[in-house]
């Protein structure tokens, strides 16, 4: 599972990071962290994330324009809002945000969350694998068959 926390404030951002380490403990769940929206978004061009930690309050981008921004890219991102302020709950429902979790965040209520996400992701089965050096994600229903080619597997999709 891929992970980004997007927060202005640095405690705030190694917090989740560092409680997400200890709940998931694994080599399987990434967690990159993010002090400004724009480079979340270059990176989420390049390779998406399965949720995002967003603080609403930051000073080059807000975490509700950086959310629609990340929308228009992604319906299936899980959009999770990090904030002291409950006043903008209505505008998460513009971006069909997951949760909002208020700072400092509480390890039971980041549980909940990854283990609602884990499950979710979990049902959708997909297939991580590295092709040319980039990772992946296939659709196991997309998959048609698979093809040995001494060291090397080729896997045939629907789409390719």
């Amino acid at each position: 599972m891929r992970i980004a926390v997007c927060d202005d404030e640095e405690k705030f951002r190694f917090q989740i990071r560092d409680m997400i380490d200890k709940i998931y403990n694994s080599m399987d769940v990434i967690v990159d962290i993010f002090s400004d929206g724009r480079k979340l978004l270059e990176r989420f061009d390049a390779m998406p994330y399965d949720v995002l930690f967003l603080d609403i309050e930051m000073p080059a981008m807000d975490g509700i324009t950086l959310a629609k921004k990340l929308r228009e890219r992604s319906e299936n991102v899980f959009l999770v809002f990090l904030t002291g302020h409950v006043e903008y709950a209505l505008e998460g429902y513009e971006v069909n945000a997951l949760r909002y979790l208020t700072k400092p965040v509480k390890e039971d209520k980041l549980r909940e969350v990854l283990k609602y996400v884990m499950d979710k992701n979990t049902s959708k089965r997909q297939l991580m694998v590295k092709s040319d050096g980039e990772e992946l994600r296939l659709s196991i229903p997309d998959i048609l068959y698979f093809e040995a080619q001494n060291q090397y597997v080729m896997i045939y999709t629907l789409k390719e």
